[in-house]
């Protein structure tokens, strides 16, 4: 059975309404889809936009109030929940096994080929393995780990594709969150509510390095390497300087090539170096920030002023809070210095 329900977040004592059927054709459900959505009405037009379909997890039934509860989540679920073994789909190619497990879920697969290898399979210099028992959101994350490809769910497409390149000002799609410091007026103003934060890591500033160690099988021999990012990074401290030493990350990952490995630290410097600065605000609800724009912080006059990568929004409606959104973001400093 499917509801669409107006609601613009999906948790804990959000779906109550006494507007569904009795009670005893709930207390038959056993599985609930729901689409929730939001329908904003401006002089403009109406904007109305689907934030999440899924299936419901948990639903509680109040007689007294008349009230159903729902709590799910959206199809990602499906993945998490089910478990199968590794080995079932050796000998496929990443593409593959995306489209393989979107399909077995139900799910359109929104997929980029990868054709370079198999997983499994033994190649002419090179191994890589799927082995043991795990969800198959696990699995499909593990290959996009190798590959540098990222995996979600958005309605019911799943996409498998590459990493997107970082975006510049230019090329950027952003949400401007605009501070105005006390002058003309005796308080600061902004677009946003009283809390907005800045917070950054001060263990990434002073420096930060990614190892990724791999080994190759040629004719039941193992050569091992290991590729790092940034190349000329250190890890000591410079004699006469009391700069503190890098922090080192390193990641073990079979069956690469040392061209996949370089790529890979690379890739994963630029993740985690994104902890370094971090943002969080709230403000009134909109149907325009998604988790794929950047937001542009502006007028603080300092380091804080940047793109930050969208990390979270949390959208609520209520009738005495009304339709509000709580954000929170993250990038790395642009004083973080890259030495390729």
């Amino acid at each position: 059975t499917a509801y669409e329900i107006s609601r613009s977040d999906w948790s804990s004592d959000v779906c109550s309404s006494d507007l569904f059927p009795s009670h005893d054709r709930w207390g038959e459900q056993t599985k609930i889809t729901v689409t929730l959505f939001v329908s904003i009405t401006t002089a403009k037009g109406k904007d109305e936009k689907q934030l999440i379909v899924g299936h419901a997890d948990k639903m509680r039934l109040n007689l007294a109030r008349g009230q159903i509860t729902l709590e799910g989540r959206d199809f990602t679920g499906l993945m998490i929940d089910y478990k199968s073994a590794g080995e079932s789909y050796k000998n496929y190619t990443a593409s593959q096994i995306a489209t393989m497990i979107a399909k077995s879920h139900g799910l359109n697969p929104v997929v980029t080929p990868f054709n370079k290898w198999r997983f499994g399979e033994f190649m002419n210099s090179d191994v890589a393995h799927l082995t043991g028992e795990q969800t198959d959101w696990d699995l499909l994350c593990n290959i996009a780990g190798f590959i540098n490809y990222r995996v979600y769910v958005d309605g019911y497409d799943l996409h498998f594709e590459p990493m997107p390149p970082d975006p510049t000002e230019k090329t950027a799609d952003q949400y401007v969150i605009r501070y105005v410091p006390k002058g003309t007026l005796a308080y600061p103003q902004a677009n946003v509510s009283d809390d907005l934060e800045f917070e950054r890591n001060l263990s990434i500033t002073k420096g930060l390095v990614v190892e990724v160690m791999s080994w190759q099988v040629r004719k039941k021999s193992q050569k091992q390497f290991t590729a790092s990012f940034p190349t000329k990074g250190s890890t000591s401290t410079k004699p006469g300087t009391a700069r503190a030493k890098s922090q080192v990350y390193r990641i073990i990952r079979q069956g690469l090539t040392p061209q996949a490995a370089a790529s890979l630290a690379q890739s994963m410097y630029q993740q985690i170096s994104k902890h370094e600065m971090k943002m969080s605000c709230s403000t009134g609800g909109d149907n325009i920030l998604n988790s794929m724009m950047m937001i542009r912080v502006e007028g603080t006059d300092s380091p804080f002023d940047q793109l930050y990568y969208c990390d979270s929004i949390r959208r609520s409606l209520s009738w005495d809070g009304g339709y509000t959104m709580a954000i929170q973001a993250k990038n790395r400093s642009p004083l973080l210095e890259v030495v390729g």
